[in-house]
Parts: C-alpha cells; structure tokens; sequence
C-alpha cells in the first residue's frame, strides 16, 4: 500500500529476476539474421506461452547468458542455413566472414570448428573496441532497444490509464509485473521491434559504414540512424541491388542482455 500523497504507481512483481539475451546478427547487404533468444532456467518452462518466428531459436541456460553450448547451437540452426541459402542464390561457394566480439562463448575451440567446417572466416574485435568497430553497437541496438522501450512505455501508460478510469486511486493502484504476466507481452514487444528493426535496411548498413566496413556510396548520406527513412534509401537500396555483395557478407554477433 503506498503511503498517503504517493504520486507514482506501486509495482507488482518487480523483484523478480528479469533479464535475457538477445544474440542478434545482420550483414552488410542490410539484413537481418533470425534471432536466438535465451532465458534463464534449467527447462524450457522458463520459456513464455508465445509464438515466436519459426526460424528463430528460443533456449535457456542457468543464468541467460550465451554459452558454448547455446553458440554451437547458434551456428548449426541460423548460422549455417543462412550461409547456405547464400551460396545457394549467388551460386557460389566463397567462405563467408563473422565478425564478433571478444565474449567468452564466442572464442571457445569447439565454436571455431563448428565455423570452419562450414567455410566460414571469424574474427575478434579486439577488447574496449565494440563502440567503434561494432556495426551493430554503433546503430541496431540501439534502434532496437528503443523500439523495445517504447512498447514497454506504451503497455504501461495503457495500464495505469485504464486502472484510472476504472476509479482506482493512483496511491493503491499496482502495475502487475511478474513474469507470468510481462513475459508473454515482453516477447511480442521483441518481435515487433526486431521486424521495426529489420525494415531500416540503410540502418544497419550504416553500421557497417560506421565502422569502416562499408565505403558509403557515391555521396549520399547514410549516417542518420535515428532519422526517418528518407529517398535517399530508395538510392541506396537500388545501389544494393545492382553491385556485388559479399556473401554472406560480414555478421556481427555480440550477445546483448535485454531487460524483461
């Protein structure tokens, strides 16, 4: 019960443990890999009553970091398919380039082999480097937690204005947060703000360009990550098509814990 004159909403729930990891990948033609989310708990009833994407990959591990064991996974189930459909488009059979940080799980022998049998480069960005050299540091996160919050904003402005005008007084009101509750939710927001995410082709591109990867085109502008898309994708995106990408092109991997 908040005590007498309280001027914010009680919340239900909030000492519950509360993050994930989203392992995101994009390239350098502007798209997006499937996800892999990975809770934490020991089964999959930590998982939450939803439909993901059918090609994204939903696990856990005890404490909803990525693992060895949950980046071989990675690699088998969105890596590899992806390289092969590729290969598969362009006909050819060229080695394709990963591009992570330096996270533990990334850099273990058996993660490496797993690359190399599928003709797959890798390299490291060396420690303190992710701010400049990370394409999606530099750009898709950011967009994609922002994305993320906004949905969380939205639900919750909508709870406490329906709790408002169902007469509750804000000092007894309580927003419900427990997991059961805020994960199902959580995980639609997710889905929505990587489809958001996906559609900002010049985005993610200027990630790489950020970076140094990707020479920008001509002399257009694709530095406006937070801005609106502009004509000036259709220019790029019509450049896209009619030069060579590399293929796979270069994913970027870091692990990146979201609140629930």
């Amino acid at each position: 019960m908040a005590e007498k004159g309280a001027k914010q909403v009680s919340l239900v729930g909030i000492e519950d443990k509360r993050e994930i990891t989203a392992v995101l990948a994009v390239n350098m033609a502007g798209e997006m890999l499937p996800a892999q989310v990975i809770y934490g708990g020991s089964t999959e009833r930590c998982h939450p009553t939803f439909e993901f994407p059918k090609d994204w990959h939903i696990t856990h591990t005890p404490n909803h970091w990525s693992t060895e064991g949950s980046m071989l996974t990675y690699v088998e189930k969105i890596i590899k398919p992806y390289v092969e459909k590729v290969r598969e488009r362009m006909g050819s059979g060229q080695p394709a380039l990963c591009i992570f940080d330096t996270f533990a799980a990334h850099k273990t022998q058996s993660v490496q082999k797993k690359l190399e049998e599928i003709n797959v480069k890798y390299v490291f960005i060396p420690p303190g480097c992710t701010g400049e050299l990370q394409p999606l540091d530099l750009t898709v996160n950011d967009y994609f937690k922002r994305k993320l919050k906004g949905h969380f904003n939205d639900w919750y402005s909508d709870e406490v204005e329906r709790e408002l005008r169902g007469g509750l007084n804000p000092t007894t009101s309580k927003a419900n947060f427990q997991l059961s509750v805020i994960k199902p939710l959580h995980a639609g927001w997710m889905v929505s703000a990587f489809a958001q995410t996906k559609e900002r082709v010049n985005l993610i591109r200027s990630g790489f360009s950020k970076a140094g990867l990707l020479q920008t085109l001509v002399d257009t502008d694709i530095s406006g990550a937070d801005t609106e898309e502009s004509s000036s994708d259709e220019d790029i995106l019509e450049m896209d098509t009619s030069s060579p990408v590399p293929p796979p092109c270069s994913l970027t991997l870091p692990p990146c814990r979201y609140p629930l």
